[in-house]
């Protein structure tokens, strides 16, 4: 599968895929006989998944260390379910922090809102 394709599925930039490769995100990336890359199907779960792991603020240093692992077929797979179960719990306080957020937000959209009904019934 051409980069073309697993950028349309992915939803990834060609640089962004290359620099997953470049900095051993992406491991085992093959090459055509003129050079250019040639991911294998199965590849795009794991792209997948780098991706979600890159959107919620998994460094590249782990991201590297649960290829390597992955690449070794689980010879160190409580080691990568350590790094994933410690990324979890971040993600977790993350989204109680930014639920927080919103019930703040909606709190001040109803003040406004009530302002602005104040506003509207004190002109009429």
């Amino acid at each position: 599968m051409k980069i073309q394709s697993v950028c349309h599925l992915t939803g990834l930039r060609k640089a962004t895929l290359r620099y997953y490769e470049r900095v051993g995100l992406l491991l085992n990336i093959q090459r055509d006989p003129s050079g250019h890359r040639e991911y294998d199907p199965n590849q795009l779960d794991w792209i997948a998944l780098v991706k979600r792991l890159r959107e919620t603020g998994m460094p590249a240093s782990q991201i590297r260390i649960l290829a390597r692992i992955r690449n070794e077929d689980g010879k160190n797979a409580s080691e990568g379910c350590r790094i994933l179960e410690a990324h979890r719990e971040k993600v977790e306080r993350m989204l109680k922090e930014t639920m927080t957020h919103l019930r703040v937000l909606d709190e001040k959209i109803h003040f406004f809102k009530q302002k602005s009904k104040a506003g509207t019934n004190e002109k009429n």
